[in-house]
């Protein structure tokens, strides 16, 4: 939002005393307002906004240039009143003929909140005015489609070279519209606002995806089964069109330019290369159209739904119209209705408080938790329920083994149900979602190298420690989940993969300080005590392991924002110019079996075991990998590499995952049982 405040004019009607049967049509009322301060004073560009207040639907104008032949509002004495806001108030008198209400107000769009929120823009495939069969408005039935959410529609005219150019726009601040991630997208996404309109000829920014090669897709082989939206075909001879199309429909841009005294088209290149427009067109018999005025009553604000918006601020400034039976109120009630609640006054950081903050605006709940890593401290709770850690990096730097803890720990929690990682950059972000993907150092062979967390290993008889002097320690998993400590070749801790920490830690010289010195517990329960220097001197602490809970699938419980403004996106949100890729298939497999698998003449991969890992590892590399990049191809390719007939038959021999990720240990014990 960039001016905080200006001024505009409101046009008011009570519903409950008729305007004489003479009056003109308020949407014409409106109409010819706009097409008078645009073709004769010039003080485009002229924003309409209806929205719903507290008590009552608000209906307001505003212009954001100065006109070019001003007029003053008579009976009006405002030191502070601008030329544009004079202008517009004196023809909205010219045009009610004393039947509406005219007031000059101040508007204050911030107790909306400081993140943006849904916005459609009405698009057509050329410049083109709306139709409709009935003699209501076109954009009438947005208007009823609202009812008692908190919607807003606006609409921006400015002068064309022969006609009217208007760019029409809704914001719906309802929680459940709100679309945050990539794989919501297809489940969230609502009716769009083209289809409530008889104008069979528009779209909106969001159907610019279906038209560019956009699908729901169903994902079966994944636990959730969830729909995700993909690249179906590259067929556009334009390879940036399909992410210039995502990229372009979740943009804040659109949201941006309700609520600005003078707004601008920064999209209208992109929409140009995607074949569409949002200019639509409009002679002044056509004008009204788009200009639908609701005078409904509201006996309950909309806004109580939710807790960290609030409704435009409406100050009055000086009426100039006030038919017979209205009354001029000395405050608005959108400025007595309370003020959205601040960001928790324990959440002090401040990158924190705008991940807090995007939370809150989008109707979530945030409960505070306390955790050893200061990379965690609250839990985010989304409308539908579904809890997940808050991951926030300390100070951008992307340590491993605290990133993989977490996973860990979410993973063990049942009431979590995954991790949210929020960043500051594009680069700290792609760190991050190539950990999740790969929860382990780059393999060299058959046994997976862990990372190490940033604190020691420990049981409640102390740090688990080794001699001074002796080489870095290794983690190692192998394909049978067996977990083992490594210091200069010994062996000094061997467990499965979802022991605790405390049972390794016992396998090993612990130490725990005294009020006089140090003892240290063997692991056949004996103790040494010893003085504090010589423990330093001689001893160093062990690191406990990053233990992964999945293998490829690590994405599928995991999103990963990075900050856009004041808000986030999806680092999976592509940008306007980036190339939709289509991997080489065979770089593809090879790098999945190199990454994931190991061999092992002993061992059968089953499809049910690889397919999902499979799966998951495709849709997170490219929107629209090669075809076919499932098991089939899979499999054929591996036995074609080891000199076989490449079947696609459903399990593959001498091949088994790097290791039984725990996540799918259901999996796995099933199989054990057949």
């Amino acid at each position: 939002m960039t001016d905080p405040t200006w001024q505009a004019i409101e046009l008011a009607v009570d519903p409950r005393h008729p305007r004489p049967r003479h009056a003109p049509p308020l949407s014409t009322v409106v109409a010819e307002i706009v097409h008078t301060a645009l073709w004769t004073h010039d003080c485009g560009p002229v924003s309409y906004l209806s929205l719903p207040g507290v008590l009552r639907h608000r209906t307001l104008l505003w212009a954001g240039s100065a006109p070019a032949d001003p007029l003053s509002v008579s009976g009006v004495e405002c030191a502070d009143l601008t030329d544009a806001t004079a202008t517009l108030g004196q023809l909205a008198v010219n045009a009610s003929e004393a039947t509406i209400g005219v007031s000059i107000v101040e508007i204050d769009p911030r107790p909306l909140g400081e993140t943006s929120a849904f916005t459609e823009r009405l698009l057509a495939t050329e410049p083109t005015a709306l139709k409709t069969t009935t003699r209501e408005p076109s954009l009438a039935p947005l208007l009823a489609a609202a009812s008692d959410y908190p919607q807003a529609l606006s609409v921006v005219a400015e002068r064309g070279t022969d006609t009217t150019e208007l760019a029409v726009r809704r914001v719906d601040f309802t929680p459940s519209v709100q679309i945050t991630d990539r794989d919501t997208l297809a489940e969230t996404l609502p009716s769009p606002m083209s289809d409530q309109l008889d104008s069979p000829e528009t779209l909106t920014n969001w159907e610019l995806l279906s038209n560019h090669g956009w699908e729901e897709i169903p994902v079966e082989s994944l636990p959730t089964n969830p729909t995700v939206l993909r690249q179906a075909d590259t067929t556009a001879s334009d390879s940036t069109a399909p992410n210039r199309a995502l990229a372009v429909a979740g943009s804040t841009a659109e949201y941006a330019q309700v609520w600005t005294r003078a707004p601008s088209d920064p999209l209208a290149a992109d929409y140009q290369a995607l074949g569409a427009t949002g200019r639509l067109t409009a002679t002044g018999s056509s004008l009204p159209a788009f200009f639908p005025v609701e005078t409904r009553l509201y006996e309950t604000s909309c806004w109580e739904q939710l807790e960290y918006r609030g409704p435009l601020h409406i100050t009055p400034v000086a009426p100039v119209v006030v038919p017979p039976g209205m009354r001029v109120a000395e405050t608005d009630p959108t400025v007595q209705a309370s003020h959205p609640p601040a960001v928790p006054d324990d959440v002090t950081n401040e990158f924190a408080q705008t991940v807090v903050r995007w939370c809150l605006e989008r109707g979530e709940t945030i409960t505070a938790v306390e955790s050893a890593s200061p990379a965690v401290s609250f839990h985010r709770t989304d409308i539908d329920g579904n809890t997940t850690l808050v991951y926030l990096p300390v100070d951008e730097s992307v340590h491993p083994g605290r990133l993989l803890a977490a996973v860990w720990n979410a993973h063990r929690d049942p009431a979590i149900a995954g991790v949210t990682v929020f960043t500051r950059s594009q680069a700290t972000a792609q760190a991050v979602t190539t950990l999740l993907a790969r929860p382990f150092k780059p393999p060299t062979a058959s046994v997976t190298t862990l990372y190490l967390q940033p604190r020691s290993l420990a049981d409640a008889g102390g740090t688990a420690v080794c001699d001074a002097d002796c080489g870095p320690e290794t983690w190692d998993l192998t394909p049978t989940n067996e977990l083992r400590c490594l210091v200069d070749g010994d062996c000094l801790i061997r467990g499965r993969l979802t022991d605790s920490l405390e049972t390794l830690a016992s396998q090993c010289r612990r130490v725990t300080a005294t009020a006089t010195g140090a003892n240290i517990l063997h692991p056949d329960g004996t103790t040494t005590a010893i003085d504090r220097e010589t423990a330093r001197g001689t001893l160093r602490p062990l690191s406990a392991p990053a233990r992964p809970a999945h293998l490829a699938m690590g994405r599928e419980p995991a999103t990963v924002f990075v900050q856009d403004g004041a808000g986030f996106k999806d680092v999976r949100w592509p940008s306007t110019d980036k190339a939709v890729g289509s991997p080489d298939r065979d770089a593809f497999m090879t790098a999945f079996r190199d990454t994931y698998t190991v061999s092992d003449p002993d061992a059968t991969l089953p499809y049910r075991v690889g397919e999902p890992e499979l799966v998951s590892y495709g849709r997170q590399y490219a929107d629209q990998p090669s075809c076919p990049l499932g098991w089939v191809a899979f499999a054929k390719q591996y036995r074609k590499q080891q000199g076989r007939a490449p079947t696609a038959s459903e399990s593959l021999a001498g091949l088994r995952l790097r290791y039984m990720p725990p996540a799918r240990a259901a999996v796995f014990a099933s199989i054990s049982t057949e």
